[in-house]
């Protein structure tokens, strides 16, 4: 966490009146703060797996069941490797300043509680002397043995998961940790209108008798109610509370990560991607998911990149596309449902990773935001959309969603500002925000130190609901290769997770466009690791002309930035509908299926 995100968070109480840091805010700001946990002398950090069903070979029931006998291969793969197996106690020394975790250090997970954890996993875990933490449902622990649980709305035996004897046993051996997996949050809830189920830990319910969501302080209140639960029924059974937190589809907002806190859960653990070094809090620990049908060699490969790579993540290249809700919009709700259906196919056909997902209407084309997708409490809202587009592009389309929203165009003072941010976040889970200028003097800019100090405010007002949310800032190309944004850019580059170039090819006296394309690159690649988060911006219309750039022209600058290293690309605005064969020719030159990597 850099020095101005710090800021910018505890900025909010100035912002509001003060009240902002109270409460659940104050919470999270020490637990975010408190991340230098893992020794210093750790290179990349503690490694994380997450495993959930393990069974027999012939046994196995799902895609995420891991054969035993798969599992203990790679354990003993890890301990051949040199890792060392820790338990969350190690961890949780380390962080109050105790002993450093040894390098190499692996912690085992196994979620939900299902019975194979005793006997098939109890055995290994025994056999190499390895920790773990297992996460517990208890509304699937709480009915008789020999009667039925609701599992995600079907009917399973009792006995498919642990009983209560089982748990004290693996608990009195000292291996095994039992952390909270939520008492009944495990499980889609309706989040909008249209029927998406989303993860109940983290998202708001939707009544469609009433056509109304529950309040904010009604979300929090469900969600507490629920952890403390699970949490006195666990103290009951056992003997003990859990110290842990295991999210329910690694899916949780800050403020519920304040309740665990406040409930006494400091460790909480996440499915996001990546090893857990000193920049990791306790509260929001990486996880690496273990598939059904990874080979040892896959493991291994997938261990060995996370030790290799900052954060234990590789770099990959990334294409980014536009995409108007305006373009969805209809009155009508089946012909928005065909026209999203159709945006969904275009998304997927041209091999796009994010989707830039503009999130507001812009009636007369001015650049003022007058109405807006989602349910906010300053501006109009169209339709309640914005929810639906972005669930859909995650869990369909698999691609990751930055909502757009206008910081200048909402013509709104700070605190208003924050508020509309902050309902964003609340009105759907996406995993980007986008800050392009629209021309216009930026409300409120001043009083809140600048452009960059405002954007990063509203970032982290998005963050209360979306914790591991990316935040992307555009930057002028011309102004970047003529050196007077040079400040700028370093200052960006260490603030934002991306930086946004516009890339307009000018034809200069004496060269051409693609002169003027290579110099850019150039600029960029003299930063080191610059390449790696500067998304070079490609117009599919000229904006000096207005008219658009042909497709072919357009592939090919993007076919001569693949072939100088540039990894990361979009373009904007995009092209007619009716023009297929100029959607053909840009996927061929965009699309990563088609693009070597």
């Amino acid at each position: 966490m850099t020095a101005r995100r710090i800021s910018a968070i505890a900025s909010m109480c100035d912002l509001n009146g003060g009240s902002d840091m109270s409460g659940f805010r104050m919470v999270w700001l020490l637990l975010a703060l408190g991340c230098g946990w893992i020794g210093q002398a750790q290179a990349q950090g503690l490694l994380i797996l997450c495993y959930h069903e393990i069974s027999q070979a012939q046994a196995r029931q799902d895609d995420e069941s891991v054969d035993v006998d798969a599992l203990a291969r790679q354990l003993e793969w890890l301990r051949g490797a040199g890792f060392r197996f820790v338990s969350l106690d190690d961890a949780m020394a380390a962080s109050a300043g105790g002993p450093a975790l040894p390098d190499k250090s692996v912690l085992l997970s196994f979620d939900d509680g299902y019975r194979s954890v005793y006997t098939q996993v109890y055995p290994v875990l025994k056999a190499f002397r390895a920790p773990a933490l297992i996460g517990l449902v208890g509304s699937w622990l709480s009915p008789p043995e020999g009667g039925r649980v609701n599992f995600a709305g079907v009917k399973v035996p009792r006995d498919d998961f642990l009983s209560w004897g089982q748990i004290r046993e693996m608990q009195a051996s000292g291996l095994v940790e039992v952390a909270n997996h939520t008492f009944d949050l495990h499980y889609g809830i309706q989040a909008n209108p249209q029927g998406n189920l989303l993860p109940a830990a983290s998202s708001a319910r939707y009544d469609p008798a009433s056509g109304s969501y529950e309040s904010h302080g009604q979300f929090l209140a469900r969600v507490e109610r629920d952890l403390a639960r699970n949490s006195a029924l666990l103290r009951q059974k056992l003997g003990r509370a859990p110290r842990a937190m295991v999210w329910p589809y690694g899916s949780y907002t800050r403020e519920a990560a304040a309740i665990a806190a406040k409930l006494g859960m400091p460790a909480m653990l996440t499915l996001d991607d990546g090893v857990n070094g000193p920049d990791v809090p306790l509260s929001a620990l990486r996880r690496v998911l273990v598939g059904a049908d990874m080979s040892l060699a896959d493991f291994a490969r997938l261990v060995q990149a996370s030790q290799r790579w900052p954060q234990g993540i590789a770099p990959r290249p990334e294409r980014a596309m536009p995409l108007s809700l305006d373009d969805i919009y209809d009155p009508d709700p089946a012909k928005q449902e065909e026209k999203l259906g159709k945006a969904l196919d275009r998304v997927k056909e041209m091999g796009a990773s994010i989707v830039y997902l503009k999130a507001f209407h812009d009636q007369d084309g001015d650049g003022v935001a007058r109405q807006l997708y989602f349910p906010n409490s300053h501006l109009p809202m169209r339709a309640d959309l914005f929810n639906r587009a972005a669930w859909q592009l995650d869990s369909r389309v698999g691609v990751e969603v930055y909502a757009w929203l206008p910081v200048d165009g909402l013509r709104l003072p700070p605190p208003a500002l924050l508020d509309v941010y902050r309902e964003l976040g609340r009105a759907g889970r996406f995993r980007g925000l986008l800050f392009r200028g629209e021309g216009l003097p930026p409300a409120g800019a001043p009083a809140m130190g600048g452009r960059d100090a405002l954007q990063l405010r509203l970032a982290e007002a998005v963050r209360e609901s979306n914790p591991r949310l990316k935040a992307a800032s555009g930057l002028d190309g011309d102004a970047l290769l003529s050196g007077a944004a040079d400040d700028d850019w370093r200052r960006m580059l260490a603030e934002y997770d991306r930086v946004e170039v516009s890339a307009t090819p000018r034809q200069a006296a004496g060269g051409n466009a693609d002169d003027w394309l290579r110099r850019l690159q150039r600029k960029v690649a003299e930063t080191p690791g610059a390449l790696e988060k500067t998304v070079f911006e490609l117009p599919s219309v000229d904006p000096r002309s207005g008219k658009p750039v042909p497709a072919e022209t357009l592939a090919g600058w993007m076919r001569e930035l693949n072939g100088w290293g540039v990894r990361q690309m979009a373009y904007y605005p995009g092209l007619p509908d009716s023009d297929a064969a100029g959607w053909r020719t840009l996927r061929r030159a965009f699309s990563l299926a088609e693009t070597p990597r």
